[in-house]
Order: C-alpha cells, then structure tokens, then sequence
C-alpha cells in the first residue's frame, strides 16, 4: 500500500512539472531600485512577488542586469523571502570550477583561463529547455565574466554533465582572494521571459597573481540576504576603476504555480566627481573645483559641473567629493 502511495505521489509530481506556463493573472512582481548610482558604489536591487495581494514566500526569482552596451552584466537566481522547497523542475547536481580536462581546480592566475563543470539533471516527464547562465564576481561584489555554460534541450528524465574550457580569462588586474561563481537553471535568459527552474548553485575559487602569490584580498560581502516573506533583493557594484557608465536595464521573472510575471527597470550609472567629463577623476577635476571655489549659484563664472553637493554653493564638501573619487575612471 506504501509503495502504492509513493508511486502516485511520484507520478503527480512528475505531470505537475510537465504542465504548461500560462501568464499571470493576479501575481504581481514589482522591482525596485535607485535612478542613480555612483560608479563602484553599491547597487541594491529589491522587490516583491504577490498573489491576490499576498506575500508569495516559497518562489524564486530570476534577474538580469544588462549594461549600457547590451551585454549580460549578472545574472542572479534569489528566492522571496526564505529558501524555497520545490518541487523543482531541473536539479544541478554538480557545479565546480575545473582545468582543461574537467578535474575540480579552486586556484587560477591574473591573465589565465577559467573552466566551469556542470551537471544538471531533468525531472519532468517532458522534454524541456534548460539554460544556465553562469555570473563571475570577485568578493567586493563586481562582476567580471558572465557565460552560457549549458543551453540544450533535455530528454525526461536525463542527466547531462557538460564542461567549457576556458569559459574566458581572469583579468589581468582581478582583485586578488576569494572569487564566486553563480549558476541560475533557467527556461532561457530573463529579459526574453526565462524564469527559474530551481534555486541557483554556487562555487568559490582563488584569484592568484600571475606569480602565484595570493596579494591582499576583500572580505567577503553579502550578495544576497534573506527577507520578510514576499521580498527578494540582491547586492552588486559596477567597477570603479573601467567599469561602464550609462544606463543599465534590470529584469525580474517569476514563476508561481504555473503562471509567470515579469518587470523592468533601468538605473544610470555616473562618475562623481568628473567635474571636466572626461570620464575619470584626476588633478585637472580638483583643480577646476577648487578654482570656482566660493561661488554660489547665480554668480558671474558659476559652474554647476562644480556643485556636487546641489546646494548651490561650491565649499570644502565639493572638494572633498573629488578629492575622494581620485582616481576613479570610466567608459561610457
């Protein structure tokens, strides 16, 4: 009788995961985030997933973010709230950074490749697309490489394992330490409607400089906290030394009970204290700050270029400001 039982809990299972996607009708997917963010400042990305104006805690969501140019910045899989259960349609059994035969390897060089090793397993009874996009990012929150590892219909019930050597370079000036590698199982890239088929999977590695020494290194920070039911967020940076400026497009996918929602936001990102506009911060911007010093708004020579604060007044603060984000530099 047990085995009776199990056998039709299993074959439920089964079908549910094969039944078809249909658009939302009472989920709701808002997506929050600021209009402006300062180049190599910290990027919050936050929202909320309801059903008939309830708080959906046992859901995952897949996001996007592209940079000015159209190229795939990161892409995250984080859950509304606690860590969902499943059922889920695609299980990633194996993800593991590797050398160019697909063995485990956890420390690579400034300038070398990189290789990643999935295995991935399809639970339903149907055919069905599994993608997964794989997010490099160094422990202070910058991404620097994001690759399609696997992108392949799956049989029922089948298992693949697939490794990609080198999937790109470390940079030659990658910060030095611990490194992460997320990979989301998805139905396809988020900003064409892809949503999660399950949690992602994560990997660490070590970034080693080209002599082998390891150098200094960032703490590790959160890219991700847990929140009240209903809530997701997620935490990155732009580089603050060559990352881009201009406008960057986020996506949000939810799937929930056999329906999806999505939404859209874009941010601009700047370079403060690029009084000149040249795109970096160098002595030709403190000099111009402080030659405008003590002018207020309205004054003959006033240059608002020279305001960072917005208060009307070029002070010791606008200084500050530049003298500050030295150094810093970006393309548009």
């Amino acid at each position: 009788m047990l085995k009776q039982i199990s056998l039709i809990s299993c074959m439920i299972l089964l079908v549910t995961l094969a039944l078809p996607v249909a658009q939302a009708g009472s989920l709701v997917l808002t997506l929050d985030t600021k209009n402006e963010y300062d180049l190599g400042e910290s990027i919050y990305i936050s929202g909320n997933l309801t059903e008939n104006g309830v708080p959906v805690a046992d859901a995952l969501v897949a996001i996007q973010v592209d940079d000015p140019h159209n190229n795939h910045f990161i892409v995250r899989t984080v859950p509304t709230g606690g860590t969902p259960t499943g059922p889920w349609a695609v299980s990633v059994l194996q993800f593991i950074t590797c050398d160019s035969a697909g063995n485990p390897k956890s420390n690579f060089t400034r300038g070398g490749g990189i290789g990643l090793k999935v295995t991935v397993r399809n639970n339903a009874i149907n055919q069905q697309h599994v993608s997964i996009p794989v997010t490099l990012c160094y422990s202070n929150m910058v991404p620097f490489l994001v690759y399609m590892l696997f992108d392949e219909d799956m049989s029922p019930q089948s298992s693949e394992t697939t490794y990609v050597y080198p999937v790109g370079s470390v940079p030659v000036d990658a910060v030095l330490g611990g490194a992460f590698a997320y990979a989301s199982a998805l139905s396809g890239w988020p900003k064409n409607n892809g949503y999660a088929l399950s949690p992602e999977n994560s990997t660490s590695f070590n970034i080693l400089s080209g002599g082998g020494g390891g150098g200094a290194s960032y703490a590790s920070e959160e890219f991700h906290t847990l929140s009240s039911p209903g809530e997701f967020n997620m935490t990155f940076r732009t580089n603050g030394y060559g990352g881009f400026t201009g406008n960057y497009t986020v996506t949000a996918i939810s799937l929930y009970q056999y329906s999806y929602v999505s939404a859209q936001k874009t941010f601009n990102v700047y370079l403060v204290g690029d009084v000149n506009g040249d795109g970096k911060v160098r002595v030709d911007d403190v000099l111009l700050v402080a030659q405008h010093f003590g002018l207020n708004e309205g004054d003959p020579g006033w240059n608002p270029q020279c305001d960072l604060t917005g208060d009307g007044k070029v002070r010791v603060d606008d200084i500050l400001i530049v003298a500050q984000a030295f150094g810093k530099y970006g393309s548009p």
